[in-house]
């Protein structure tokens, strides 16, 4: 432990997460460059390490004729961190151009640890519109000064800082902005406006310094640190909601359960008066069973009773004695037709040959006859001459007058057969008619007592299904009963967890104004609707305004940072601090925040620390601080050399 310390920390309260071994996000080194090409003039190169980094300025001498530690680049440095980082500006337009002015193809690059992958930043910063910022996986920076065909794109470089640094908030939307939080609301956190001069905890960017990122509504600022510190109820929120949607499902389950068992009721009480069971009725979960065995033995018994009967009746035989006699009438129906169909044509022709005289019948034979083109026509009028008589004529009107008589007689026996078919298939109807009534009449009841029996299986079986429901409802039942139990003990641990973790980050805010102020300095972080609340009390209350604001404002950073090392939240562990006027503070404070983040880096024995904290002051930092490696760069203004980017402007 260090002695220059006026307070000593409690070391058994700050005790690193061995889990977090590095900062999730950190810079390793930041070069300004004549141009982005191989050979071109480094104008500045800052290393930077794990654990403090200092950026000071050298302390005036009696002889200096003007100030040494002021407009030197101080402010600049940062602004070109979080440059690199993301923000769209890096300084203030009559700045930017003057910049331009002197060095128009300047690039400024960096090395950025992001979830243990090295990552080369490169970004514009002189006056060509036609510039472009680049990025690529390298561990050597001077990878971005070639061909640009061989490096990545800026946003792939800006998409992982998202995922290491803001995709663990979730998407809980900040109210004020509308949107879930984003990377640029975290940097601002972690990089402080020195134009703010850190008068609020919840001010981070003032518009004169035209960062191109807006300062977020104080609610919003605050409900940021709360979702970072895993402060927020959000688990806890969600616990209710698990706990109130299974409370519902509980409640629409029971009340399934009790109308299940109303129809396990209707139906079991209807059954066992019909089956009359009476007392013998058996327990609810063998009571489908045992009506299923009762209606199916009576069906049995009734189906027997039908078989029986049907194997004594005649409708089969009368049914196809029926079907034949009508076959018998279409038979002598369709010859009837037929011999009357011969008889008229023959009676036809009877006539025609009685009317014609022989002569005209043979010349309008021999007529029709000459129309034949058949070769072969035996009436030819070389054999037949035209005004001989047919000498056949008698015999042929005789001929067809025998056929004639012949087909009448059988058209008499015709009709009388069918006469006959038709009493016979009448006969066969009725009988078949009767035979039907009578067995209909004679099962009617059967078959009743049979679709009763059909009715009572199909409520045995709903009865089945339905208490199959009811326990299948039950054992959910018990489940739901079972799990809003364990949710209300879910619920519990959450807000004790939240508890505890903000107790943790109250002990590590207090420990940190005790560091940075005194030993009576006490403090404590408050958490309501609003958001995170530090409050600080004791000899910080009676320091004044601009102190007591100062001291609370690092003081929640600082606690902020040893709760994310520490295992709490989900903050990437790097802290920049531009240093604040200086009548917001006092030297001693100074070497007392030197001193203490000093002290931090000795938690972690030879292993680097697992945080970042880069601050810039003109205050000159203890004597064994004041020196590398704690002393990453230091700045005056004697000569161009000592200034940030080695010109003015």
């Amino acid at each position: 432990m260090r002695d220059s310390y006026l307070f000593n920390p409690d070391d058994t309260t700050i005790k690193p997460d061995r889990k977090r071994p590095e900062p999730a996000v950190w810079i390793e080194r930041l070069v300004v460059v004549d141009a982005r090409a191989p050979d071109a003039p480094v104008r500045r190169d800052v290393s930077f390490r794990r654990g403090l980094n200092i950026v000071r300025t050298k302390k005036r001498r009696p002889e200096d004729a003007r100030t040494v530690g002021h407009s030197v680049g101080k402010t600049l440095l940062t602004r070109l961190i979080r440059y690199v980082l993301g923000e769209s500006s890096f300084a203030h337009e009559s700045v930017r151009r003057k910049i331009q002015f002197a060095l128009p193809g300047a690039y400024v690059i960096a090395r950025v640890f992001v979830d243990a992958q090295s990552w080369i930043a490169a970004r514009p910063i002189g006056q060509d519109s036609t510039s472009r910022s680049w990025a690529v996986r390298s561990d050597r920076w001077e990878d971005v000064l070639g061909d640009a065909a061989q490096l990545g794109k800026y946003s792939e470089f800006t998409d992982a800082l998202t995922n290491a640094a803001v995709a663990k908030l979730g998407d809980l939307p900040l109210p004020h902005a509308g949107r879930p939080p984003r990377w640029l609301d975290l940097l601002a956190w972690l990089s402080r406006d020195q134009k703010c001069r850190y008068r609020h905890p919840n001010a981070w960017r003032d518009p004169e310094t035209e960062s191109g990122t807006a300062q977020l509504h104080s609610d919003d600022a605050s409900l940021l640190v709360r979702v970072a510190m895993d402060l927020l109820d959000t688990e806890e929120r969600q616990l209710i909601a698990k706990h109130e949607k299974l409370l519902r499902d509980r409640d629409s389950t029971r009340s399934t359960v009790i109308m299940l068992n109303q129809r396990l009721e209707t139906i079991r009480t209807e059954l066992s008066r019909r089956l009359e069971l009476g007392e013998d009725a058996p327990p609810e979960a063998l009571f489908a069973a045992v009506a299923k065995q009762k209606v199916g033995d009576s069906k049995a018994s009734l189906e027997r009773l039908l078989g029986e009967f049907y194997a004594g009746d005649r409708q089969e035989e009368l049914d196809t004695a029926r079907i034949e006699a009508a076959q018998a009438v279409a038979v002598t129906e369709n010859e009837l037709g037929s011999k009357r169909g011969v008889l008229e044509t023959t009676e036809k022709e009877i006539q025609q040959r009685e009317q014609a005289s022989a002569t005209d019948y043979y010349d309008n034979f021999l007529r029709d006859v000459l129309k034949c083109e058949h070769p072969e026509c035996p009436h030819k009028p070389e054999n037949r001459p035209p005004g001989k008589p047919d000498p056949e004529r008698e015999a042929r009107i005789a001929g067809c007058q025998e056929c004639a008589r012949r087909l009448a007689d059988d058209i008499e026996q015709l009709e009388k057969r069918l006469a006959a078919d038709r009493r016979r298939a009448t006969r066969a109807r009725t009988a078949y008619v009767e035979e039907r009534d009578r067995v209909q009449t004679s099962i009617a009841g059967t078959l009743q007592a049979i679709g009763r029996c059909d009715y009572q299986l199909e409520q045995a079986s709903e009865y089945q299904d339905a208490w199959n429901e009811v326990d299948k409802a039950q054992r959910r039942l018990e489940s739901l009963d079972k799990k809003a139990t364990e949710s209300q003990e879910q619920q519990k641990q959450a807000r004790e967890s939240l508890k505890r973790r903000r107790q943790r980050l109250s002990r590590y805010f207090d420990t940190t104004l005790k560091a940075l102020v005194s030993q009576t300095a006490t403090g404590k972080i408050r958490l309501d609707g609003r958001g995170l609340h530090a409050e600080a009390a004791g000899e910080i209350a009676d320091s004044g305004e601009a102190i007591g604001t100062f001291a609370t404002v690092l003081g929640l950073d600082l606690a902020c940072l040893i709760g994310s090392i520490c295992g709490i939240g989900h903050t990437p562990r790097v802290l920049i601090h531009d240093s604040p006027r200086e009548a917001d503070s006092e030297p001693e404070m100074y070497h007392q925040l030197f001193n203490y983040v000093a002290w931090l880096e000795t938690l972690f024995g030879d292993q680097p620390p697992s945080f970042q904290y880069i601050v810039t002051t003109t205050t000159q930092p203890p004597a064994d601080l004041a020196k590398k490696p704690y002393v990453c760069v230091t700045l005056h203004a004697r000569d161009d050399d000592g200034l940030l980017l080695k010109c003015r402007f």
